[in-house]
């Protein structure tokens, strides 16, 4: 269930496995009124001994607030070691997975918008001529570009990790915030 409306496109939800932030077009919604919120799903909040800032009536210890994400962790009882190789495990599947994407979208301007752009027909100057359309073509060229180069970031980084290359954290930040500025 959907906890929080964050923004028009992002929301506070639970799902079987916990807490987290997903597209609003992905959950479905319930009105649930704040002071009830606790009993919708209990498990997600724990009582804090806070009683300077107690603003709850129904709480005799504090105000109660969702746990601390870092403690609760399904990761929290994991040695460093396990959880980097978790992580390590998650960017390899990351890479697969945006292989497979970035191909298709590769495949889709290069079959479909390619020859659109390089006819010279009454259909391409109608369709063109619609700024939605042009638009909407540049940004899946733009997508297409920029998951290829995330795809090959993680390629790097896949490399970097079995070197043991000291730059390894470095060279993912950077793949990092390239793929989110191009986004």
């Amino acid at each position: 269930p959907v906890v929080e409306k964050v923004s028009n496109q992002w929301w506070l939800g639970k799902t079987t496995t916990g807490v987290g932030y997903f597209p609003q077009n992905h959950g479905k919604s319930f009105t649930c009124p704040i002071d009830k919120l606790q009993s919708v799903i209990p498990e997600h909040f724990v009582e804090r001994n806070t009683p300077a800032t107690n603003n709850n009536p129904n709480s005799a210890n504090g105000p109660i607030v969702p746990p601390d994400p870092f403690t609760s962790s399904q990761f929290s009882s994991h040695s460093p070691k396990q959880r980097q190789d978790l992580f390590v495990n998650e960017l390899l599947n990351t890479k697969n997975s945006e292989n497979e994407y970035s191909s298709c979208l590769k495949n889709f301007v290069a079959q479909f918008i390619e020859p659109i752009r390089a006819e010279d027909s009454d259909f391409k100057r109608t369709l063109m001529n619609d700024m939605n359309v042009a638009s909407l073509f540049d940004v899946f060229q733009q997508i297409a570009v920029a998951s290829g180069n995330f795809h090959e970031g993680l390629v790097s980084y896949q490399n970097d990790h079995s070197n043991s290359s000291p730059s390894l954290e470095q060279n993912l930040m950077k793949v990092l915030n390239e793929f989110a500025g191009a986004l």
